[in-house]
């Protein structure tokens, strides 16, 4: 049976990963564009008819998020409804649809399209970054209440985030052409600001944050750019959840299925154990900035392949035997569906990998992509029958 098709009431009732109480959510941006896979700026015109979706300062990028929840089937529901609404939005405007990839594959990617004029924040965006904040992301959220552990949690998790960069790695095109890179989106996505050191506690965290404004090396507080973040709304006084920013879009329902279990009961491991935590490597003068931003770089290159220096062991790894490794702690009993799902990446590789090798035996990019926007919608429709399915029950 086909893996799209498969779900469970376990994983849309009674996640195990739900009993640890994490509360995660998604914030998911994608792309307009033609069947073909053409980008199109159509952001303003779909919020304009629907207030779910949010436009980013360059009208590209369409952006929607979940509510907060500790059921991971529940937040993957909510994402494949959004989609397929934005799919119905967007074939009304002109027979456009959701492009896959994390980096504009096919169209302009020297021209910015701007939203609007009267904001300022998007007015700097454009001006400081230009096209290379066009990108289409998935931000992963967990609630943590102490802000002591959300700070640590965070810290670790950004040392960790480029498993889950590898894991969802799908921009090896831009503008037309192959760029070596299984993820372009994160080689190319700009940090802001370029240096930002490892926090030792909230205090380190707030001054921090407040010097960078008043100095103007940031806009506001949202204009911390890097892996992993400590976030809330009202930020960087009252914070209520770790954010990884690192990944590129994930189509397949069972893959982002997987990603968010994992993280959920990552996190919940780091947050319940308070010796899970970098002071150790701070106090003795390591480089964590140095090491965080070796292992983004190789993962962006070379996905799953990459080598990863594992800050718990203090050993350059590769980052699929990482996986392994946390699979095998956290993941033991999981769902068929999430383990069929790391399975196939770790047989098959990312998606980036996979569209590489269809170029590299003579397919175009033009159909690598009208065939993933078919199979992305192929997957996302029954996906959502099936749970429509198991809900009634």
């Amino acid at each position: 049976m086909n893996r799209a098709m498969l779900t469970s009431e376990k994983i849309a009732t009674q996640n195990l990963a739900a009993l640890s109480g994490v509360i995660i959510g998604l914030e998911e941006e994608s792309y307009g564009g033609t069947q073909a896979g053409m980008v199109k700026p159509l952001s303003s015109k779909v919020a304009g008819l629907d207030k779910s979706f949010r436009c980013e300062p360059d009208g590209r990028n369409i952006e929607f998020s979940t509510e907060p929840t500790d059921d991971v089937g529940e937040c993957i529901a909510s994402v494949i409804t959004q989609r397929i609404l934005l799919r119905d939005l967007l074939d009304n405007l002109g027979g456009y649809t959701i492009v896959p990839s994390g980096t504009i594959p096919l169209g302009n990617t020297s021209q910015f399209c701007p939203v609007t004029s009267g904001n300022l924040y998007y007015n700097h965006i454009e001006r400081t970054w230009g096209t290379s904040v066009v990108t289409a992301g998935l931000h992963l959220s967990a609630g943590i209440e102490d802000i002591e552990t959300l700070i640590r949690v965070s810290q670790v998790m950004r040392l960790e985030s480029p498993l889950y960069l590898a894991l969802s790695a799908s921009s090896p095109f831009l503008g037309g052409k192959v760029t070596g890179y299984s993820s372009t989106r994160w080689h190319i996505f700009p940090l802001s600001p370029e240096k930002t050191p490892f926090f030792r506690n909230y205090t380190h965290y707030r001054r921090w944050v407040e010097r960078q404004v008043l100095q103007k090396y940031i806009f506001n507080a949202r204009n911390i750019w890097l892996a992993a973040r400590p976030n809330g709304d009202e930020a960087p006084y009252e914070l209520n959840r770790v954010e990884i920013r690192i990944c590129d879009r994930i189509d397949d329902p069972a893959l982002l299925l997987a990603v968010m279990t994992l993280f959920q009961a990552r996190v919940a491991e780091v947050r319940d154990n308070p010796e899970i935590s970098v002071e150790r490597l701070l106090d003795s003068g390591e480089n964590l900035e140095r090491r965080a931003t070796h292992n983004e770089k190789n993962a962006a290159q070379k996905g799953l392949a990459g080598s990863y220096w594992d800050w718990q062991s203090e050993q350059e790894i590769s980052l699929r035997d990482f996986l392994e490794q946390q699979l095998v702690r956290l993941l033991s009993d999981a769902d068929p569906v999430v383990s069929e799902a790391f399975d196939e990446v770790l047989r098959l590789g990312d998606v980036a990998s996979r569209w590489l090798q269809w170029w590299q035996q003579g397919v175009s990019i033009e159909a690598i992509l009208a065939r993933a926007i078919e199979l992305a919608e192929a997957r996302d429709a029954l996906w959502n029958a099936k749970s429509r399915v198991v809900c009634a029950k």
